[in-house]
């Protein structure tokens, strides 16, 4: 079978072209249809925080005295604690939710890919029961991934945590022994999003049903020509540099306004919209490759 990578790119590319860029010019089509692409991605930009370097009056050293200092800091002030403890668990039901509506975001994006239309309400009810099976999928793995890294990362740190008290250089080697672990876990995780946001949303979204039933429809297609996802995967992550490396030199030839603009919840969305839509077709345009049964074909209301 002639399986191209190339070839659905190309397919992608001129879809979007022909729905968005070529002319007369459809603010309306763009306004709407980026309204889906925003959605869709909600919650997968993370937002950057800092904290200080140490808390007032702790004079910290080693590790196992920040640690211990940090401790004793948040015992003798219960007010912040009670207050930190509160903001973590009001920061993870938002970042449910967002899972939630991004869940069923995907599949109202797809559908404004896939038709060249542009609607939200009607798709949104229409997949109600597809993106809350993608949402269940979605937060399993979630807390599966963080429950993994989680335990591989601790003899890290505390190898690290004993080296920093003792100074015994074995210590230090055997805590950064489990870090190929963790390396491994994050990039078969990479590849297990990609391939979910890629092929296996556009199988769920054509026949319907669970994500894990998508899934069993998909890993026998992987299995077969698994030499082709994982160039997929890097080809995938070359894109996404390349997309990144315009987007910051555009952001530093318009002296910064560029950051700004996209720094803006759904602008953002508006802006590149070019983009993301070409990646959203790509996927199913590369499942097509694969014949007729594979293509995710539209879904009428």
């Amino acid at each position: 079978m002639d399986v191209s990578l190339i070839r659905p790119l190309e397919a992608a590319w001129a879809r979007t072209g022909r729905v968005l860029l070529d002319p007369p010019f459809d603010l309306e089509r763009w306004l709407v249809v980026g309204f889906a692409a925003w959605i869709a991605r909600l919650g997968e930009n993370g937002i950057g925080m800092s904290f200080p370097g140490r808390l007032p009056g702790s004079k910290w050293g080693s590790a196992d005295t920040a640690l211990r200092d940090g401790i004793t800091w948040l015992v003798a002030h219960p007010l912040w604690l009670a207050i930190g403890a509160f903001g973590v668990v009001v920061g993870i039901a938002i970042g449910i939710a967002l899972l939630w509506v991004s869940s069923r975001g995907k599949f109202v994006f797809l559908d404004a890919v896939l038709h060249d239309r542009a609607a939200i309400v009607e798709p949104w009810k229409r997949f109600a029961r597809e993106g809350n099976a993608l949402f269940v999928w979605r937060l399993g793995f979630a807390f599966a991934t963080f429950a993994t890294v989680s335990l591989l990362a601790m003899p890290w740190m505390l190898a690290l945590l004993a080296w920093s008290r003792s100074g015994a250089f074995v210590l230090g080697v055997a805590g950064f022994a489990v870090l190929p672990l963790v390396l491994v876990v994050v990039v078969v995780a990479a590849y297990v999003q990609g391939f979910l946001e890629n092929f296996v949303v556009p199988l769920q979204y054509r026949y319907g049903g669970t994500t894990t039933e998508a899934w069993r429809m998909f890993l026998p297609l992987l299995g077969a020509n698994l030499g082709t996802f994982l160039a997929w995967g890097l080809l995938w992550v070359g894109l996404l540099m390349a997309i990144a490396i315009v987007i910051v030199v555009t952001g530093f030839l318009t002296c910064c306004v560029g950051f700004l603009v996209l720094a803006i919840p759904y602008v953002n969305a508006v802006v590149l919209l070019p983009v993301t839509y070409t990646l959203r077709g790509y996927g199913p345009a590369l499942l097509a490759e694969f014949g007729d049964a594979w293509a995710p074909a539209a879904s009428q209301p």
